[in-house]
């Protein structure tokens, strides 16, 4: 490899990271590209008619309420809805209701906050496919998608944000044996990367 240089190590510690889908969720440069980010959504947002949200876990939750505040406010006190909505916020859960690690009663009243200020949670169809397939990532971050799920239905959307998982940061590791989701192969109870040597160890987090 031009310019490589070689290092002797004892031990090797390989803690890759991972970065988000959708660059709203994570520092997956530097903070001068996350601004640049922000600030273009920012400018995009106010003639947003329909963003949705990927994911029922907190992250998801957490921003779908986010937006939800910010573009639409909220109902009146003896409202349990708010129904002139400004922007259609969709909040997407694979399963049968959002926040799943946390107990029933809590998801439930969650979801009451989200009715409040104007979001929409889809429950019992996951997202089958995307199109154009990079909407709502950094390279086509306010593209205009269609999102086709599990039950037929579509959306179309101005603002994307895929927040259903992350992806390992592998792109420096020259060799390695991976995994078929990318990640670096390592024995489960070791965290060692049996096949590169000894005293190499992996650590995605």
């Amino acid at each position: 490899m031009k310019g490589a240089e070689k290092i002797g190590y004892h031990a090797l510690v390989i803690g890759t990271g991972t970065s988000t889908q959708s660059p709203l969720l994570g520092l997956n440069r530097d903070s001068e590209s996350l601004r640049t980010t922000l600030n273009a959504i920012r400018a995009a947002l106010p003639n947003a008619k329909h963003v949705a949200i990927a994911d029922r876990s907190l992250a998801g939750v957490e921003t779908a309420g986010m937006l939800g505040e910010c573009l639409n406010g909220c109902a009146g006190w003896l409202s349990s809805k708010l129904e002139n909505l400004k922007v259609r916020i969709t909040l997407v859960a694979v399963g049968s209701g959002i926040l799943p690690v946390l107990r029933p009663a809590i998801a439930n009243e969650s979801e009451g906050f989200l009715a409040w200020i104007g979001v929409t949670v889809t429950q019992g169809a996951r997202v089958v496919t995307i199109s154009p397939p990079g909407a709502g990532t950094e390279r086509d971050l306010m593209t205009h998608a269609t999102v086709t799920l599990e039950d037929g239905k579509t959306l179309e959307v101005v603002l994307l944000v895929p927040a259903i998982c992350v992806a390992p940061n592998i792109c420096f590791i020259h060799e390695s044996p991976f995994t078929a989701s990318d990640s670096v192969e390592t024995t489960v109870s070791t965290l060692r990367v049996d096949k590169v040597g000894a005293r190499v160890y992996a650590m995605v987090i």
